[in-house]
Formats: structure tokens, C-alpha cells, sequence
């Protein structure tokens, strides 16, 4: 279990909560009335849907010989639980697949209790779950957009849905923010090992397109989720709280500069990761709190 629980990276599972929390802030500004006991099913969920992606994640760049070549950051690069303990890989790729299996049990129960319009977003998402390493990374599009599109619009408007039984404006305009900020995570994350994937095949959006495009479409996203918070308070369809988001642009300005001067020199680079992980969590994060606490 300590192996299994090393390679879920639970220090990265706290994305997930804040997703849920920001369904439930679109959920909030309705005012229907919020079952409980969905939130708490869509809360377990979402913690194990993000788990057993990085526990897929974890097995394929194990075999796939990736870990054996990346530059090990403390946000890129892997655990190197398996390179340390190579036979545990079938129990980290089981507890991947029974996570998933799980998931997909409580989406079902969440299908009849709140309606079966939360299914095509569930389906999508397990299909995200088991085919992002595998597949969607040997496609650049598809790989840039799917993390966002799991914790973004599937995430944030499955919990909506979940919660009060339909979708909303507010919640698929609320869910923009992460989806356009974990779409950067992946895709700065990948700037240390873009070689090695080059390597053994991938071809995201780093690897087809190169760095430099790579930084201006983070800019482009960054600059999109701060755009979708103003218009959406601006439209009315934001409570005023969800500008709180806006306050990490004090950590994101100096962040891009800092992507462009040091792209090409990792070691100086890497403070960027930091500050990205930072701005994907706490963005959303103050946003959602904002649209509770400040209508």
C-alpha cells in the first residue's frame, strides 16, 4: 500500500478537491438545494479519478523505459518509485485500474441518482483516465487540451450536475479556469523531459511544436482564464467573489517572463514549475471561495 499511495502522488491530489469545491460554487450561486451526499460522492470520485491517472501514468512511464531518462524535478519526471522497486509494477498498474473501476462505479450510482445526463461527461473522463499516457500523448491536440478537459468542464460540471441535478452557464464558465490552467500544468511539466519522450515516441504538443510555441500558448491560456473570470462577472454570470482569482496574476506575470528567459536552461527553469503549480491551485481555488463567501 505505501508503494501505491507513493506513486498516486497524493501531494498533487489536492487539484481535485478545489475542482469539486468550484462545482459546488456554481452550484451555490443557483440556489437550489445542494444534496450532500452527492457532494460527498463526487468528492471520493474525483480524488480517485486524479489518483488512478497518476498510478497509470506511473506504470506506463515505467515500462515504457521514460523513467530511466528524465531529469527528476519536484513536479516533473515521476516518483522513481518503480525504478527503486520495479516489482511493484503490476500492483501499481491493478490499484490503477481498481481506482478507475471504483470511479466509474460511483458514476453510475451518481447517473441514477441524479440523472443520466452526468454520463457522456463520465464516460469521456474514464476515457481520458486510461488513454492519456498510452495514446492521447502521440497527439499533440488532443494531449494539450485532455488534462484540462478532465478537471476542467468534466470535473467542475460533473459535480455540478452531481449536486443539484443540471447545468449551468455559471458552471461551465467557472470551469474554464482550470481547464485552461491544468492544460498549462501538463504542458510546462513537460519541459524537462521533453528529449527523453522525443525519445521513446511521444509526440505532444511540446515535442511537435517546440518550446518557444509551446510558452506563447501557455501565455495564451494563462491570459484565458483571467479573461473567462472578468467577462464572466462582467456578463453577470460570475458572482463578484470569483475576481478573487484575479490575485495570482501577481504571481503569474513575473512566471511568464521567467518561462521565456530561462526556457532553454532547465535548472533556472525550474522555479517556473513551482510558481505554476501555485497559480493552477490557487486561481481556481480563490475563485470558487469567492463565489461562496462574496455575491
Amino acid at each position: 500500500m505505501k508503494y501505491i499511495l507513493r506513486s498516486s502522488r497524493p501531494q498533487f491530489l489536492i487539484l481535485a478537491p478545489i475542482c469539486v469545491l468550484a462545482g459546488l460554487a456554481a452550484s451555490l450561486t443557483t440556489g437550489v438545494p445542494i444534496n450532500a451526499f452527492h457532494l460527498f460522492l463526487a468528492f471520493v470520485g474525483a480524488i480517485l479519478a486524479h489518483a488512478s491517472v497518476n498510478l497509470l501514468n506511473e506504470y506506463d512511464d515505467f515500462t515504457s523505459g521514460l523513467d530511466f531518462n528524465t531529469q527528476k524535478t519536484p513536479f516533473s519526471g515521476g516518483t522513481g518509485n518503480l525504478i527503486e522497486n520495479p516489482e511493484q509494477a503490476n500492483h501499481i498498474r491493478l490499484a490503477g485500474l481498481l481506482t478507475a473501476g471504483v470511479t466509474l462505479i460511483i458514476g453510475g450510482i451518481l447517473a441514477i441518482r441524479s440523472g443520466w445526463g452526468i454520463v457522456p461527461l463520465g464516460l469521456l473522463g474514464l476515457v481520458i483516465i486510461v488513454l492519456y499516457t498510452p495514446v492521447l500523448n502521440h497527439y499533440p491536440w488532443l494531449c494539450i487540451i485532455s488534462p484540462g478537459l478532465g478537471f476542467g468542464p468534466l470535473m467542475v460540471m460533473g459535480t455540478e450536475y452531481a449536486i443539484s441535478g443540471h447545468y449551468t452557464w455559471t458552471g461551465f464558465l467557472i470551469s474554464l479556469v482550470p481547464f485552461f490552467l491544468v492544460n498549462n500544468l501538463l504542458l510546462l511539466n513537460q519541459f524537462p523531459d521533453v528529449e527523453p519522450d522525443r525519445v521513446i515516441g511521444r509526440n505532444h504538443f511540446l515535442v511537435a511544436y517546440g518550446k518557444k510555441v509551446s510558452a506563447i500558448t501557455y501565455t495564451i491560456f494563462l491570459a484565458c482564464a483571467y479573461i473567462i473570470l472578468s467577462v464572466g462577472v462582467a456578463l453577470k454570470l460570475l458572482p463578484i467573489g470569483a475576481l478573487l482569482g484575479l490575485l495570482t496574476l501577481f504571481i503569474a506575470l513575473p512566471t511568464v517572463k521567467n518561462i521565456f528567459n530561462t526556457m532553454n536552461d532547465m535548472e533556472k527553469f525550474i522555479p517556473s514549475l513551482g510558481m505554476n503549480v501555485i497559480i493552477t491551485l490557487a486561481t481556481p481555488l480563490l475563485a470558487a471561495l469567492g463565489m461562496i463567501l462574496i455575491r
